[in-house]
C-alpha cells in the first residue's frame, strides 16, 4: 500500500482502509484477535479509545501487515511481524515432535491419568508463570514422548485418552513455538494435533485440534478458512450436554 493513501488518518482509518483493500470483514478480523465486530467497528471509528500494542500487533498479524508502522503511521515503532526472536526451548520440543520411533520399546506404558495431570500443569505453568516459555517448554519433550508411547501400546478407553492427553500437549507446544519457531515445524505441530485429536475421538480434542490448525492457516494467510475450522468446532462444542 503506497504511504500517501494513508497520510494524515487516526489508526481507526488506517485499518479500516487495510482491512477494505485486503478484502476482509470485520467480523473475520474481529474474530482472529477474539473481539467482536462492533469492537473492531468503534476502533475504526475512533469511538473508543486506540488498543494497546499487544492488541495493534494481533490486529496487524489478521490483516497480513508486516510493518506495525503502517497502522500507527509512526516510523518510531519499527516492529517486524516476520521476525522470529528464537528460544531455547525450540530445539529439545523440535527432536520431540519431529522423532517418530517405530517401536514402543519394551518398558509399561506411562499411566494415562499421570499423563494427563502433567498436561494440565504445563498448561498452569503457561498462564500463570513469569516465564511461560521456559517453564512449559522444559516438560512437554517428555510428555510428548510419554503420550505418543501410551497411545501406541494401550487400546480402548486408555488410548483414545492418551490421544486426548497428547492433542493437548500438541495445542501447549504450539503456544510455546508461536512466534519463536520456523513456519515447517508449527505445521508439523498442527498435524501432529489433528491427527491424535481424530484417533481421541472425542469433541473437546477435535476442537482443540482445529484450533491448533486454524491458528497456523491464520499466520500463514489464510484467515477465511481458519475462521470457518473454528467456527465448525464451535459447533462441535455446542452439542456437548451441560452436566
Amino acid at each position: 500500500m503506497q504511504a500517501d493513501e494513508l497520510a494524515g488518518k487516526s489508526i481507526g482509518e488506517r485499518l479500516q482502509v487495510i482491512r477494505e483493500r485486503t478484502g476482509k470483514s470485520r467480523a473475520v478480523v474481529a474474530g482472529l484477535v477474539g473481539r467482536s465486530p462492533d469492537w473492531l467497528k468503534q476502533v475504526e471509528k475512533g469511538k473508543i479509545q486506540t488498543p494497546r500494542l499487544p492488541t495493534l500487533v494481533r490486529l496487524a498479524e489478521a490483516l497480513g501487515v508486516r510493518d506495525l508502522a503502517e497502522i500507527t503511521g509512526s516510523a518510531s515503532v519499527p516492529v517486524d511481524l516476520n521476525r522470529r526472536a528464537g528460544h531455547p526451548a525450540v530445539e529439545a520440543l523440535r527432536e520431540a515432535i519431529e522423532e517418530m520411533p517405530l517401536t514402543a520399546g519394551t518398558s509399561a506404558p506411562p499411566n494415562v491419568a499421570a499423563l494427563k495431570q502433567s498436561t494440565d500443569y504445563a498448561w498452569n505453568l503457561w498462564h500463570n508463570s513469569p516465564t511461560p516459555r521456559s517453564a512449559a517448554g522444559a516438560l512437554l519433550p517428555g510428555i510428548i514422548r510419554d503420550a505418543r508411547r501410551a497411545a501406541r501400546t494401550l487400546d480402548g478407553k486408555p488410548r483414545r485418552s492418551a490421544y486426548a492427553t497428547l492433542t493437548s500437549a500438541y495445542a501447549l507446544a504450539h503456544q510455546v513455538l508461536a512466534w519463536v519457531s520456523d513456519t515447517p515445524l508449527l505445521w508439523l505441530v498442527a498435524d501432529r494435533a489433528i491427527n491424535a485429536a481424530a484417533h481421541a475421538g472425542e469433541p473437546e480434542s477435535m476442537a482443540l485440534g482445529a484450533w491448533v490448525l486454524g491458528n497456523v492457516w491464520r499466520a500463514t494467510g489464510r484467515e477465511e478458512d481458519a475462521y470457518r475450522l473454528v467456527t465448525e468446532a464451535a459447533a462441535l462444542l455446542s452439542v456437548i450436554p451441560v452436566e
